[in-house]
């Protein structure tokens, strides 16, 4: 069997985990109330750049379902998913994985003549409404699928959604999949980067958890005004307050531009870091690659 072969006939187990949130992490009361308070969505959307907290988001929108007593599934997508085999391959376990035993979920693997037959979602939708009580899906990295077919059966999944499925979904961009019509008939709701920074009272108990920095009200509100609580760069103030460079930083006046403010705040975050925590770095990696995002868009 050829290595492609192999690849779209494997099922990747990793892929139907949440990420563990961060330390520090607080509760989004207010976006997960605001969703609550449309029932009749079947897809919420989170959409946007990289640091914008999509992902705890979801975390959090995942444990409000389990607490309710509702079976929930994960799948986290990749580039990989853009070959249609594959994609309904890991489509299949996650919908096996909502009643089957743990440690028992495995699906046969499809052969491609399978694949143009699964490509329409009523096995799905069939599957679903027969396990008799509300769903929770959670499709994480959204912006990975460009295939015109994985997106035309999730187009499809999301117009015939049923009552009894809510199906939420993280990512960078807006997909093509006729949201468009689906949020005119509230049938799905789209909660993008404004959205999703923190407001000034969630940036306090952001600061609050962390006690042992000694960190005044003042310092918050400057925190507040320079970040536009935007989740990641405060996550990085967060971790370099116990410098003194960067607590002085906030007695000035002196403004920085986003791309400066992130990069001198990582190299902080670096710096105070043991050498043994180079697992923390992709995530500064990407928070600076975000700022510069948002400047770039900022200058146009």
């Amino acid at each position: 069997m050829k290595a492609a072969e192999r690849t779209a006939s494997t099922v990747f187990s990793y892929k139907f985990i949440a990420p563990v949130p961060y330390a520090g992490a607080i509760i989004r009361s207010a976006i997960l109330q605001r969703i609550g308070e449309f029932p009749g969505a079947r897809v919420v959307l989170l959409q946007g750049p990289a640091g914008h907290g999509k992902s705890t988001v979801l975390q959090q929108l995942k444990d409000v379902a389990q607490a309710a007593g509702q079976p929930t599934g994960w799948l986290t997508l990749d580039g990989g998913d853009n070959d249609p085999r594959r994609f309904l391959l890991h489509i299949q376990s996650l919908v096996a994985s909502l009643t089957a035993v743990p440690g028992n979920s495995r699906v046969r693997s499809l052969e491609p003549r399978e694949v143009s037959s699964q490509l329409r979602p009523d096995w799905l939708i069939d599957r679903i409404t027969r396990i008799g009580k509300p769903v929770a899906l959670f499709l994480d990295e959204f912006q990975a699928l460009t295939d015109r077919t994985v997106l035309g059966f999730l187009a499809a999944l999301f117009e015939r959604a049923p009552d009894c499925l809510r199906i939420y979904v993280g990512t960078r961009s807006l997909p093509d999949v006729g949201l468009a019509r689906l949020v005119v008939n509230n049938r799905a709701l789209i909660l993008k980067g404004d959205d999703l920074r923190f407001s000034a009272q969630e940036v306090a108990c952001f600061f609050a958890a962390a006690g042992e920095l000694g960190i005044d009200l003042d310092e918050i509100d400057t925190i507040y005004r320079r970040t536009e609580g935007w989740p990641a760069a405060l996550q990085l103030f967060r971790l370099t307050l116990a410098s003194p460079m960067v607590r002085k930083t906030l007695g000035s006046e002196s403004a920085r531009a986003p791309r400066e403010l992130a990069e001198y705040l990582a190299e902080n975050v670096l710096a105070l870091q043991p050498a043994r925590i180079a697992g923390a770095i992709p995530f500064f990696v990407m928070a600076i690659g975000n700022v510069q995002r948002r400047a770039q868009v900022s200058d146009r």
